[in-house]
């Protein structure tokens, strides 16, 4: 029992000690957050009739929109892809925090983007430019995120504060599910609230992240 105590002393002793560099990483992890958010959602919009109806999508189960169900969600990597490779140039150039601010401004644009097609036309592209915008801040900020909290954290904890954010993204991936479940459950018909509101509410971690 004694050690028990013990070990609970020396938990809240090292949050106490260490307590600004858990906070920094906490924020910068919805950085996380907001990636698994981002591509944990797209899977559960794409399955619903409200969406496929706002862009006249026809038959869900046809080999078609099987494919463009993949053109989608990869436009999203796409995005990530020259993200992440810009972020040698930009966290060097801008330094990390401002790296990290910049790439988060760009998701949230990509986020706005994103929950605003499908207004007054069936045209894809508009959601497709978004992906790939968000698809961009994503990946700059899952490259910087880790180099960030790794050069703020103290050597003695590291090790976890790093990891943290790999918990932060696969929570974002569950809230994603649960949004999703939550808007099929209690939006009845085909409205395009269905769709809409996954994509306004992942905006959030990021703008805590900001």
């Amino acid at each position: 029992m004694a050690g028990s105590k013990s070990k609970v002393g020396g938990v809240f002793a090292d949050i106490k000690t260490y307590r600004r560099s858990y906070l920094l990483t906490a924020v910068a992890s919805f950085g996380g957050m907001l990636f698994g958010w981002d591509t944990g959602l797209i899977g559960g919009v794409l399955s619903m009739t409200a969406f496929q109806k706002s862009f006249n999508l026809g038959n869900s189960k046809s080999a078609a929109y099987a494919s463009l169900s993949g053109n989608i969600v990869s436009v999203l990597q796409a995005g990530c892809f020259f993200g992440a490779m810009s972020s040698f140039y930009l966290s060097d150039k801008l330094g990390r925090k401002r790296a990290l601010i910049l790439a988060d401004i760009i998701f949230l644009v990509g986020s706005i983007v994103q929950t605003t097609s499908g207004i007054n036309t069936t045209s894809l592209g508009q959601l497709y430019a978004g992906r790939v915008i968000g698809g961009f801040g994503v990946g700059l900020i899952s490259a910087v995120v880790p180099t960030y909290i790794g050069e703020n954290a103290n050597k003695e904890i590291r090790g976890r504060c790093i990891g943290t954010m790999q918990l932060f993204n696969v929570t974002g991936i569950m809230l994603s599910y649960f949004v999703n479940y939550g808007v099929n459950l209690n939006i009845p018909g085909n409205s395009a609230k269905k769709w809409r509101i996954p994509f306004a509410l992942q905006m959030l971690p990021g703008v805590l992240l900001l």
